[in-house]
């Protein structure tokens, strides 16, 4: 395998993702342990695909954030003056994401949302919105780390884009109704990934009618959506506050949603004081809320 990746030798196979498949491999240039990002062009169909790693490596390179996975370096492999494949070589992250480490209780998910909720925010100082928040892209790593990932879909805020991108259960209704996306709009998707922790459910996207437009633009062309159980009466261990917090991320309409990460970082802190996380309870119970990867379970 690791003749067919020069550069590399690769040590594991990760999973795949969007057109593309993710290795732990050792950079030989450096001797580093790294994740590499492999997107084959075999087709035109698949032009979109390295399109989209390019775009993740411009953003992703400029990341200083703790919660943020940089990439390093972008290698691109070409056959008769064609591009043939793209290397994308990543910070490495020893864990599992918080699809497959879903956390146990409600302190410790609170401590990993604020985590997930501090690298948005810093993503939207830099003029970004994500777009594609959801618990196959947030990373746990076995040294404490909460780390976002996969910035294939990012884009700056006010951008309306010209077809739906994003992932059922997960996609605000602006996206769906292809209107402007902006930080609210990771509100959304991390009122959703909260959501489906907490429950194991996940968020109903409203999506469009049959019309002969497939994409319509307008509210009314939805279908009805109708409210979801809140997180509270599918799982009796999740407190109201809690519970209230993330239906307030998931309204339907952007200007009902907390206008940005800072003030759903503050609601968060103040869920994670209430349930005790930073006191003597959080002390008696287990692992500190400082460490997220010891207080998941594999599901």
């Amino acid at each position: 395998m690791a003749a067919l990746v020069p550069g590399f030798t690769i040590l594991q196979h990760l999973g795949r993702g969007a057109g593309s498949h993710i290795f732990k491999a050792k950079d030989l240039a450096t001797g580093k342990n790294v994740a590499l990002k492999r997107v084959l062009r075999r087709s035109a169909e698949d032009d979109k695909y390295l399109t989209q790693t390019e775009h993740e490596y411009e953003i992703a390179r400029r990341f200083t954030h703790r919660n943020l996975r940089r990439c390093l370096e972008l290698r691109r492999i070409q056959e008769g003056g064609t591009l043939r494949e793209l290397l994308l070589v990543m910070e490495l992250v020893r864990g599992g994401t918080l699809e497959r480490n879903r956390p146990t209780d409600p302190v410790q998910a609170v401590a990993v949302f604020a985590e997930i909720a501090r690298g948005l925010g810093a993503l939207h100082a830099m003029g970004l919105v994500h777009c594609d928040l959801k618990p196959r892209n947030v990373m746990l790593g076995r040294a404490g780390e909460v780390k976002i990932i996969d910035f294939g879909q990012t884009c700056p805020v006010g951008t309306v884009k010209e077809r739906i991108q994003g992932t059922p259960d997960f996609l605000a209704p602006e996206q769906v109704r292809l209107d402007r996306l902006d930080e609210r709009t990771d509100v959304f998707g991390l009122g959703a990934t909260m959501y489906w922790a907490l429950t194991g459910h996940g968020l109903p996207t409203p999506m469009p009618s049959d019309d002969p437009d497939p994409w319509p633009r307008s509210e009314g062309s939805l279908l009805h959506w109708r409210g979801p159980a809140s997180p509270a009466q599918l799982n009796s261990e999740v407190p109201g506050s809690l519970s209230d917090l993330v239906m307030g991320a998931c309204q339907e309409r952007p200007r009902d949603r907390p206008a940005s990460m800072r003030e759903l970082i503050g609601l968060l802190e103040g869920v994670q004081h209430a349930l005790g996380s930073d006191g003597e309870a959080a002390r008696t119970s287990g692992p500190t809320a400082k460490d997220p990867s010891k207080l998941t379970r594999s599901s």
